[in-house]
């Protein structure tokens, strides 16, 4: 249910998000009803239009519905944790938002990769390990 696994059924589409959120496809329009233009531009292929262009509409408007999808659910929910004010903690949040989410998405486990940069340690282990744990607290 909702994940790509060893025995080949396709699930949900991996999301880039950072601290902020998901970026809004096309934030600024030049017009505003371009998200209606685009998506009708895509809905129909013609019988010459080929296999990649209708692979290439398919996938464009999951995209979007997707993005619109993750968007409206990380905006509605609510987590009772608090965390710390840095770059750190807004990913973590980030994290716990995404994670109550999880029903709308319809997906039963999740990865997530936060980056914390300076683990990789050739000298000064035993410090660098205790300076990257106490971060993390």
């Amino acid at each position: 249910k909702g994940s790509q696994s060893l025995d080949g059924h396709h699930g949900s589409q991996p999301f880039i998000v950072d601290a902020e959120g998901i970026p809004e496809i096309n934030r600024n329009p030049s017009i505003t009803n371009m998200k209606d233009i685009v998506k009708s531009m895509n809905q129909a292929t013609e019988s010459d239009s080929g296999v990649f262009a209708d692979l290439f509409a398919d996938l464009f408007l999951n995209s979007l519905h997707d993005n619109e999808l993750l968007t409206s659910a990380l905006s509605n929910a609510h987590i009772s944790t608090a965390f710390r004010d840095d770059s750190l903690g807004k990913a973590f949040e980030m994290v716990a938002k995404i994670i109550s989410t999880r029903e709308l998405r319809g997906v039963d486990r999740d990865i997530f990769f936060i980056p914390h940069s300076n683990w990789d340690a050739h000298n000064k282990v035993l410090w660098n390990l205790n300076t990257n744990l106490e971060s993390l607290d």
